[in-house]
Order: structure tokens, then sequence, then C-alpha cells
């Protein structure tokens, strides 16, 4: 006849209360239950052994009396959906699944057990547990009876409840003012919540806890959690220090609980009780997870995640001063803490991992499940969708649920020691040691006096600081990725689109940096440095498609024994930069603006547009960071990119420099400024006068670059221009050298003259070449001849300023001001057609050559706009002034 009907709320509430009523009544332990028509089996599931926990507890007699009267809504700790509560609210009514009330079942004898000896058990009651015959509510077939231990009635109400598992830090409930809401354990992080417990309390709980935790263990529960209920003193008295010990469960009267403080003083009593201990681990991921870490399988890292979140959060208080102290420096502890968890899965103690699982040999499979559970923690869930489309048999929608138990498996997992040879444990020398010296004093006073704030010491002291917490974490970051990319070389040449997934652009890999330094990063003398390295493959590609090996771009960026740098700051933004000590790169500090710009860039084609065999000007950004230090910025993080020195292959007979954007407003320099702006370009006649082929290469290539940076909605960049007075025999000689790197390729060449013809090249298109004037054109930021004996270097920079609201206000200020034609605020397309305007004036080409009419369409009807927006409200303004007087 096919399955009964589910039943509505109501019947399923009568359906149960007759079923129990009759099995305990008869005694039995199977019965028929129903009409010929529909009729059930229903079974009463190892009955001795809940007869026997409900005379531990002392309900044995009262058991049935309160089970057969009306039911009603179970409080929130439980699942209202599947639970209700009996009308004395001792009992909890609960709606499990085959595979829990079967768990249960295998684990009776056991958990019987356990509650016999553990008399402070925090573990939920299960006193019954019955087989209704058919399907209850979808999915739910059985009843299982539970104690509840929390007040619920009269006075005796919880104020604050909160659930714990050690595994979610981050999630958050957003506060209703609803009675019983249950708040997540991101809330209780967040709120910095502790259990101060009285000392006599404190013993019986924890070592109730301990034994709870061990039996979970030995069971292979997972995926419980921990309900705190926290509930005010309804008497001011207090005991000072030690408090009444808790006695096992009465049914005569509310459950006690433990009585202790919050953080702020104030005494409450604390109840406590691990639900939803039923799941066990089945799952083909989670098996995977647990062959490769045998020593943490999930079980044990889920269980020690757990009671390590309870034993940080657990305190002990033997008196009043006890008290005071403990809550003084609660307070710091958390900050800590939280900066500690905000920062995610440290990537080396993945790549410790890894290590060790390769050898004890991981399989193709294990490999690719690894590389999409490591996109899931450096972007999110997200993530996970373009793994599943492509290779559905081996990831499946489940690895998802092994991301918090990974995630606390790596935040404990020790790092390997340093084991390198001692050079290269360097230092910083000379004046850079002393800056950072006064520095670390600075900070450790400010601690000392848990102050922080103003000027802990000079501007360079910060900045040199900053330069060695640079070269020690893009060290570690390049070193790290670079172990990640040769373990996924396999998965992404079997599954190419994977290369440019979305992940791949969003991807930020966070690293915490020991002081006492580990296998990956020699010592350093920086406490609390947290890094974060942006879109790693990314950059990596733009570094390979340079010809930059990871070592040469470590041995370039990341020197710590230096002894001075000349910092310059852009007085404009207020960021600094400084030259590496081969001159190879700069290193310059971005705002989060600007971040985000160049992220929407990768995001829009960056790679591909540099990439392209046509050649770009667009100066090669090679990294994307933030480093996060308590003594720069006020402790925040400050982001920085490496980029090629644009300057690096010019020779030291520099006859000007010039910075062009194409407006005219505030571009005159200062005197004394080595480099020049537009104004002064057009003052003293200037002109690039290449060649017929060059000038169309170089306009081509320009036209091309902005034309990208106006689709990005970027603005504010411009050509930096060098003009050199270098000798021809020097110009053969370079291209002489790159000549022999094409026809003998095994050659071993210097880095420098890699750097000079090849940086800005494809690989492909470098051994595709058929001869030296082609190879010429490859090197599209010069050196470009001209027909006055100079040789010009040029290239793109500063591209990373938004178009956002602060860009269009100030450029709406303008227009009411009849001043944006010569701003060098404007629209991206706008700004991009007349930068492209003004250079074909010196291309010499004429105004509009290689750039479509439409281009105008960009500028006017913008224009018309903000010009009516700014006369709108010129006239709104003169009217209020009007109507005020």
């Amino acid at each position: 006849k096919g399955p009964p009907p589910l039943l509505e709320t109501t019947e399923v509430c009568l359906w149960s209360q007759v079923v129990i009523e009759e099995l305990e009544i008869t005694r039995r332990t199977t019965m028929r239950v129903g009409d010929e028509d529909e009729e059930s089996i229903v079974e009463n599931c190892v009955p001795n052994v809940f007869l026997k926990i409900r005379s531990l507890l002392g309900c044995r007699d009262s058991y049935l009396q309160d089970i057969v009267h009306p039911l009603q809504e179970a409080p929130p700790w439980h699942n209202q959906n599947r639970s209700w509560m009996t009308e004395s609210g001792r009992f909890i009514l609960q709606a499990i699944t085959p595979s829990e009330a079967a768990f249960l079942v295998s684990i009776a004898e056991k958990y019987c057990a356990h509650l016999e000896g553990t008399k402070f058990s925090v573990l939920d009651k299960y006193v019954g547990l019955y087989s209704m015959g058919r399907t209850l509510l979808k999915g739910y077939s059985h009843i299982a009876v539970v104690m509840n231990e929390f007040p619920h009635v009269g006075k005796l109400r919880m104020d604050y409840l909160y659930s714990l598992s050690g595994t979610n830090p981050s999630l958050f409930t957003t506060r209703t003012g609803a009675q019983y809401q249950v708040l997540s354990e991101g809330n209780f992080v967040e709120e910095q919540q502790l259990m101060m417990i009285g000392a006599s309390d404190y013993v019986n709980f924890y070592g109730g806890l301990k034994k709870d935790a061990g039996f979970l263990k030995d069971v292979h529960s997972i995926d419980y959690t921990m309900i705190l209920g926290i509930r005010k003193l309804i008497d001011s008295e207090h005991p000072d220090g030690e408090a009444v010990n808790k006695e096992p469960t009465s049914l005569g009267n509310e459950p006690e609980g433990f009585h202790g403080w919050r953080i702020n003083e104030e005494p409450v009593v604390y109840h406590m009780s691990i639900t939803n201990f039923l799941q066990v681990t089945s799952s083909t991921p989670v098996a995977w997870y647990e062959r490769l870490w045998a020593a943490s399988s999930p079980v044990t890292a889920y269980n020690e995640a757990f009671m390590q979140f309870l034993d940080d959060r657990l305190l002990s208080i033997s008196g009043s001063d006890a008290l005071k102290w403990e809550s003084s420096v609660a307070l710091s502890r958390r900050k800590m803490e939280r900066r500690q968890e905000s920062h995610g899965v440290n990537t080396l103690a993945m790549v410790a991992a890894c290590e060790l699982e390769d050898e004890e040999g991981a399989t193709y499979e294990d490999i690719l499940r690894w590389r999409a559970l490591v996109d899931v923690l450096e972007v999110g869930s997200s993530a996970l969708g373009m793994w599943r489309e492509l290779v559905p048999e081996v990831v499946e929608s489940s690895l998802i649920k092994l991301v918090d138990v990974y995630k606390a498996d790596m935040r404990r997992r020790p790092l390997p020691p340093y084991s390198g040879p001692e050079d290269r444990i360097q230092k910083p020398k000379g004046v850079a040691l002393t800056r950072i010296d006064k520095m670390l004093t600075s900070v450790r006073k400010v601690r000392a006096i848990q102050h922080l704030g103003g000027n802990l010491c000079s501007t360079s002291s910060r900045q040199y600081s900053l330069a060695l917490a640079i070269a020690v974490g893009v060290e570690a970051a390049t070193l790290s990725s670079a172990k990640i990319s040769a373990r996924s070389h396999a998965v992404f040449e079997n599954y190419r689109n994977l290369r440019r997934r979305p992940a791949a652009v969003h991807a930020k890999r966070r690293f915490y940096l020991p002081e006492a330094g580990c296998w990956l990063s020699p010592p350093h003398m920086l406490p609390d440095l947290h890094f974060v390295e942006y879109a790693p493959e990314i950059f990596a590609d733009i570094r390979a498609s340079m010809g930059l090996k990871d070592s040469d771009y470590i041995d370039c960026v990341c020197p710590r024994d230096f002894y001075f740098i000349e910092f310059m700051t852009n007085s404009k933004s207020g960021e600094f930069f400084f030259f590496t000590h081969d001159k190879k790169c700069m290193v310059k500090t971005i705002s989060m603006k600007e971040a985000r710009a160049l992220q929407l860039l990768i995001k829009n084609g960056y790679v591909e547009h540099l990439e392209d065999n046509r050649g770009s000007l667009l100066t090669r950004i090679m990294g994307l960071y933030q480093v996060q230090l308590p003594w720069f910025n006020r402790g925040t993080a400050q982001c920085f990119i490496v980029q090629e020195n644009l300057l690096y292959s010019v020779g030291p007979d520099i006859a000007f420099r010039f910075d062009l954007k194409g407006s005219t407003r505030g571009r005159t320099a200062k005197a004394g400024d080595s480099v020049k702006k537009d104004n002064d370009w057009v003052g003293e006649g200037h002109s690039f006068g290449f060649s017929t082929e060059t000038q169309e290469n170089v306009r081509r290539q320009h036209k091309r670059d902005c034309e990208f940076l106006a689709a990005c909605g970027v603005i504010d960049y411009s050509l930096f221009v060098v003009g050199c007075k270098s000798s021809p025999d020097k110009i053969s000689g370079l291209a002489s050298r790159v000549t022999m790197l094409r026809e003998v390729p095994d050659v071993k060449m210097s880095v420098k003259v890699l750097w000079d013809r090849v940086r800005t090249a494809r690989r492909s298109s470098l051994m595709r070449a058929a001869d030296n004037k082609a190879l010429a054109h490859l090197n599209v930021h010069g050196p470009h001849a001209s027909s006055d004996e100079l040789n010009f270097h040029l290239g793109i920079i500063d591209y990373l300023i938004p178009w956002n609201w602060q860009k269009r206000c100030e450029f709406f200020w303008r227009v009411i001001r009849f001043e944006w034609k010569g701003s060098s605020v404007h629209p991206p397309w706008g700004y991009a057609t007349r930068q492209v305007k003004f250079l074909n004036l010196y291309w010499g080409a004429g105004e509009d050559a290689f750039w479509p009419q439409e281009g105008d369409v960009f500028t006017s009807w913008p224009m018309f706009i903000y010009f009516s927006l700014g006369l709108l409200f010129v006239i709104i303004l003169v009217s209020l002034i009007a109507a005020l007087q």
C-alpha cells in the first residue's frame, strides 16, 4: 500500500505520546499500533539501558507522568521544527533520523557507563529512544527523549545563550531582541566573553567536560556543539571566591548550574549542555581527510578544536583579587586572539602539511581535492562551484564541510623549525639596524604601559621596519606559492580552464611569520608579523612572462642586510616608495582603494593585455601584498606593490624627465624639480622625433593601453618620458647581446641583460623573432632613438586611481567653476581621449590619428550632464541665499 502520509505537528506529538505510553505501560519492546488499513510496528529501543539511566538521574518514577501531559513548543536551543517540550519543562521530545538512532543504540552501553562514572557530565541526557514505525517528518522516524538542563519557567530564565563548537569563530548572528535567542560563536568571541567560574565549581565542571570530550572522541562523534546559558543572579549576594558545588540534576528543582562571574565582574550562573553529538564521520571527503592526516583525523581535530576553544575561555577564580586581575587582563588577551583568528589559515602550516602528505605518498585525486580546498580557504565556498563542474567525480559538494575542521587543524599545526645555514640569517646593518631597534624599543615601552597611540618614533624608523617586514614576507610568500604551484602543476595541466578561474584573481594567501623563524623563513626581529599575498598565481605568471625566476625575484626584493635605504614620498597621496638594492624594482605603498583597482584590472584581463604580442607601455606590477605591524599605520594593514623600475636600463647621462597627463591646470613643475610636467614640455618645444615605424608602433601601443585603462575605470595615469644622450654604439651592443640570446638560447646570460631587453616581451614571441629589428620593437619601454640624437624611455605609471565618488565630486566642483577642461580629474574615457590627443600632437601624426571619432562622444555627453548638474546646483544655491535674505 506504500508508506503512510507524513503527519502534521500536532499529530506527531499525539502519536509519540500514545506510542511511548503504550510501550512503557506494557513493558514491551515491540508492538503493533493502528488498524488493519494503517498498521505500524513501534519499538522501545534498548529499554533496559535507558531505564538504568533514568534511575541514575532520579527520574524513573515521574518519567511517564510527564510524557503523557500536553506538549508545548521546544525552546530555541533545540531544533524547534522537530522538538517539543513537556508541560513541566523537564523533558524534550526530539525527532531524529534512523542513522542517528542507530548510532545512539550502538553507543547506549558506553553512554550509560559514562554517565554512571561522570558525576558532573554536561552531555545531553538521553533517557528514552523509540521507533515510531512510520516517518513522522521528512527523514525522521524516531523519537528521543532528552532531559532539559536549562531553567525556563518562573524567575529563573536565561539572559544570554550561545552555541559554541570552536571551529567557526567567524560565524555571527544578528541580535533580534527575542527571548532565548541563541547567538553564534562569533558573537561570543566578538563580545570578548569569558566563563569565570569559582574554584570548586571549576574543578567539577572541567573534570566532567574532559571526560565528556574523551567519550565523544572514543565513539567517533563529530559536529556537536555546547549550548551555553548565562543567567544573572536574582539575589544580590554571591559567594566570594568559592562557589557552591553543583550536585547531580534533581527533577525536584530547576537545574542549579555553576556559579561564576562575567568579564565585568557581574555574578551569574552558567548552564551548559553538549548537544547534537549523534553525528558520525562517513562521507568520502572526510574519509580522505582522515587517511591523509591519520594523526589528526576529523574526529580528533574537531575534538581538539572544541576543547581548546573552551580551555582558552575558562578561568578559575579563587577570590575577589583573582577576579579583578583576570578581568583586567582578559580584554588584551581576547584582542590578540581575535587578531590571529582574523588572518585565517597560515599558508606556511598548509605547505608543511602538504610536504608531510607527499612523503607518505599522496595520489593525484588527493592533490586535486586538496587544490580545491585551498581555493575555498583563500576565496570562500563560491570557489568550489567550478571544481564541481569540471571534476564532479572527485570534488564532492560535501568537501565544504571539512573547511572548519581543516582550519582548526592548520591553526594548531606546528611549523618545522629553521634548519638552514647561518649565513641566511641576515640582519639589517648601520642606520637601518639603529632605526629598527629604536622602533622595537618604543613598541615594548608602549606595550608595558598598555597604551597605543601617537607617534612612537620617527617616520624613518617606521619605514625601515616596514622595509624589513616586506623583505621577510615577500620571501616566505614567494617560496610557499612556488611549492603550492609545483604541487598543483599536474592538476592545471589536465584542466587548463582552471588556470584563469575567478578564484585565482580573488585569492588571498595569508601568512603568520613567527619571530623565531621556520623552515621557509629565517629568524627575524619583528614580532606579530602578518602578511597577505594577493592573486599569487596571476603575478607569478607576470614575472614568468618577464623572464624573472622566483630566485631572482627573492634576491632582488628580499635581502635583509641593508644598511641604508633612500625613502621617497609622494606629497600628494602621502604614500612612500623606495628602490631595491640593485635598482631593478620599486616597492611602493598604496591605499586599499588602489589595491581594489588593481584587482579589477586583473579581473578585466590585465595579464592578457601585458602578454599580447603587440606590446604595452604599462609598467609591470609583479606583486600585490599587505603587511600588518602593530607599530606601523596604527596597527592597520598596509598594502604595497612591487613593480619594475623604468630607469634601470637608463644610463647616467639623463637629459630630462617628464610626467605627461595631457592636462594643463597645475601641470607646471616647480623650480628645482627633477621631473617636469605638461606645460614645461609644451613651453620648451619638445617632440619625440621617432622614425615612422617606431612612431606608429609606440602610438598604437599607447592608444591601446589608454583604451584598456578607460574600460577598467581608472584615471590620473601619466606617460613617464626619459630622454638620455646615449651613444649609438651602446645601443647596438645591447642589441647584439639579445641576438646572441636568440641564436644560442642555452648560453647563460646575466640577469641585467635579460632585464634590459626581455622584461616586457613574451618568451614565445622572443623565440619567434626573426632579426634584431623585430627584437627592438618587443622592448616597448625603449630605448627609442630620435632624430635629435636622443634616446627615449617610455612607460605609463600610476594607473591605479579609480574613478570613485571622491573623484566624481572633485570633477563636479571643477565643472561648477568652469575649470574642467584643463583639470587633471576627468571621467575615464574623457581622460584617455584627452591624453591620446595630446600625445598624438607630438608623435607626429596629427590630433585624431588612430583614435576613433566616437571617442568624442565619451567626452561630450559626460560634460553636458555634469555641466547641467553644476548649473542646477548654482541655481538652487542662489535661490536659497535669496530666500534667506
